[in-house]
């Protein structure tokens, strides 16, 4: 299991910028952001220019000193946290928006990703996490913290298995699938199967439609991963 405090960047290297972050925070209620306010305050690098409970109020600030970074409250009232992220990238494209919430959600992310969020925190993260991912933003990376990144992997391999299911091929598929991962040739399944060489393509073919692929390497793996049996191919 990943460590909390680890933190997962897009980013090559993480160095601080030359000159302390303008970062303005944007939440609901100012005790639930405490967390992030300590991870600004305690850096150096950074500089807290306003703490804001809506997306109206903010937006007249912004106008008049935006800043690098802003950490954006998601599910805030009034004007919604993805609603308001997505307004802030079309009139300042280039402040960098970290999503904030209180609890891991997959579609939620997306969402936030799609708005203009360059990355995500949750509030449970460390004073120093919190930091770090404004400072990972501000070079140009896209930070995740390590929670998050394991719940996107784990709903990713969810997805994958529930798109692959076994039981939407045919038997003979499925033959063709076996003779796959052991590595045979199509002609070498014709001759297995007592089939010819033009049917095993018409499998191949609709094999490769069911599990939205492109090659037998990829058709193997997921159909190995669909019945979580270790990989038949290299």
């Amino acid at each position: 299991m990943i460590a909390q405090s680890e933190y997962v960047h897009a980013s090559a290297t993480y160095s601080p910028c030359a000159q302390p972050v303008a970062v303005a925070v944007i939440g609901k209620c100012f005790s639930s952001s405490q967390g992030l306010l300590k991870g600004i305050s305690d850096d150096a690098n950074l500089r807290c220019t306003g703490f804001w409970r809506n997306g109206i109020d903010a937006f007249e600030s912004l106008e008049e000193s935006p800043p690098q970074v802003v950490l954006m409250d998601i599910d805030f009232p009034e004007v919604h946290g993805l609603v308001a992220t997505s307004r802030i990238k079309v009139r300042f494209p280039l402040i960098q928006i970290l999503a904030v919430t209180s609890s891991y959600d997959s579609n939620t992310i997306l969402a936030a990703i799609k708005a203009g969020a360059s990355g995500y925190v949750l509030k449970s993260a460390t004073p120093a996490d919190v930091a770090r991912a404004i400072q990972t933003v501000c070079n140009g990376g896209a930070a995740v913290s390590a929670e998050v990144a394991q719940g996107l992997v784990t709903d990713f391999h969810n997805l994958l298995r529930n798109q692959m299911s076994p039981s939407e091929i045919t038997r003979r598929e499925r033959h063709v699938l076996q003779c796959i991962c052991r590595g045979l040739s199509n002609k070498e399944i014709a001759d297995e199967l007592d089939i010819t060489v033009w049917t095993v393509a018409v499998h191949l073919k609709s094999i490769y439609r069911k599990f939205s692929v492109h090659s037998r390497t990829e058709a193997a793996m997921k159909y190995r991963d669909s019945l979580s049996q270790p990989r038949c191919l290299s």
